[in-house]
């Protein structure tokens, strides 16, 4: 299988990706994922007219129109939208599954701050807004502020290790698109950190259970004391190693970890069940 996208290490360790690679049967097919130069756009529209074609698509299509693809036209997708013949995946997912981060690592907190990483503008704006002159208060890092230091050489375990070091982390979805996990709670979470969130209510009722977080909407308007205690309680929450998750996320999680791809129809019905319980649709 040949595929097409702008960060080849991270498509070919796919956990989806190699999925498919096991089983062979997928060799001659072109996979497009959602970051392609101009001259792999080009290709694509040449493919659907005479290749087995798959869409990997994990990106918010709220967030830009670049991520928009001819899922009609293609012979099965992966992704998070509502696409025709499509499997039901998510960017939550394909990182609790493929093995970049580490799982249930604590690491000394060093900090009581909330740290923020971010380099998308409109969410930072979102943040700052929100949180007025609070926003001064945190541990800011991305493209416009500091840097993540490479640590772990890789950007996943260098915001991992990062994240770690604070007791709290502030966590905002890209969108709230129908079928869209970023996760990036995930990051905290396996770090024994906790996440100041915001997400939409189905990522807050159907996958996190309410004791693992605390809502960011919440945290800007509490005193510095609550802060702290809301902070304190769910942090004890985590690191004595209690469930942070859903059994219906645990059960989904469970079935694309064993999901059989020599039958895509039914891993299009089977995955849909799921987005239909998570979203409630």
């Amino acid at each position: 299988m040949i595929i097409y996208g702008n960060d080849q290490n991270y498509y070919n360790n796919s956990f989806i990706v190699k999925k498919l690679n096991k089983l062979n049967i997928y060799w001659n097919y072109k996979m497009f994922t959602d970051h392609l130069s101009l001259m792999e756009s080009i290709k694509m529209a040449k493919s659907l007219a005479k290749d087995k074609v798959i869409f990997l698509s994990l990106e918010s299509g709220i967030h830009s129109y670049k991520y928009w693809r001819p899922y009609s036209l293609s012979d099965f997708n992966i992704s998070h939208k509502n696409a025709k013949n499509s499997i039901y995946y998510n960017l939550f997912a394909e990182d609790y599954l493929n093995g970049f981060l580490k799982k249930k690592i604590v690491y000394e907190k060093k900090y009581d701050k909330p740290v923020f990483i971010a380099s998308n503008i409109s969410k930072i704006n979102y943040v700052q807004n929100l949180m007025g002159v609070d926003f001064s208060n945190i541990n800011f890092y991305g493209s416009f502020n500091n840097k993540v230091d490479d640590v772990e050489g890789n950007f996943h375990l260098n915001a991992q290790h990062l994240i770690g070091q604070h007791k709290s982390a502030i966590c905002v979805e890209n969108s709230e698109e129908t079928g869209y996990i970023q996760g990036n709670f995930l990051f905290s979470l396996l770090s024994g950190t906790v996440p100041i969130i915001k997400a939409s209510k189905y990522i807050l009722k159907n996958i996190l259970v309410p004791e693992c977080y605390v809502k960011l909407s919440d945290y800007c308007s509490m005193s510095k004391k609550e802060k702290i205690d809301e902070v304190n309680k769910r942090s004890d929450f985590i690191l004595n190693d209690k469930e942070v998750f859903t059994t219906l996320i645990k059960d989904y999680l469970d079935f694309i970890k064993e999901i059989n791809l020599s039958d895509i129809s039914i891993c299009v019905s089977k995955s849909q069940e799921f987005k239909k319980r998570i979203f409630e649709l």
